[in-house]
């Protein structure tokens, strides 16, 4: 009676391929997870200066106000409420504005667990957009960075909030 198998050298054949399919696919997946996280970074980033500017228009049409999620430092995210954002200083709408965003963009794009998506900066901290303010020319500005990639590329924005009721 003849039994029927698979010898040796067919098995070690599969296993080489299967391996080198693992091996292609591995890179595969590494390439797509860290371009994910590149465009999850940029998207926050244009999320964040797309609500400013609305945010900024609908107090502006709004006599100064903003439904505000009230936040602390500690990321203690509450009800929504309308809160005074102008007039007042470049530092305080700044401020308003990152506490209000950690309670909208909470997951940071690398998984980092050190820093939130949403910062004060600038720090150079590779996915978090970081927000600071300063004074150019007599003029409150809000700079807007996030650093996308391990080459320190990044995406910048400023706002003049002067237009709106701000002031240094």
């Amino acid at each position: 009676m003849k039994q029927k198998a698979f010898t040796l050298i067919e098995l070690l054949v599969v296993v080489a391929i299967i391996g080198i399919l693992a091996a292609v696919g591995v890179v595969a997946y590494n390439g797509y997870t860290s371009s994910a996280k590149i465009n999850a970074a940029k998207a926050n980033h244009k999320t964040a200066v797309k609500f400013l500017h609305t945010t900024f228009l609908q107090a502006n049409i709004n006599g100064g106000y903003f439904n505000n999620r009230l936040s602390t430092k500690d990321f203690n995210c509450g009800r929504s409420q309308n809160i005074k954002t102008f007039p007042a200083s470049v530092s305080t709408v700044m401020n308003n504005m990152v506490y209000h965003l950690r309670c909208v963009i909470k997951d940071h794009p690398f998984n980092d667990p050190t820093y939130p998506a949403i910062n004060f900066g600038p720090r150079g901290i590779k996915g978090s957009v970081e927000f600071y303010s300063r004074c150019t020319n007599s003029k409150p500005i809000i700079h807007i960075e996030t650093v996308y990639n391990d080459n320190k590329d990044k995406l910048t924005d400023q706002i003049d909030i002067s237009e709106y009721g701000g002031y240094c």
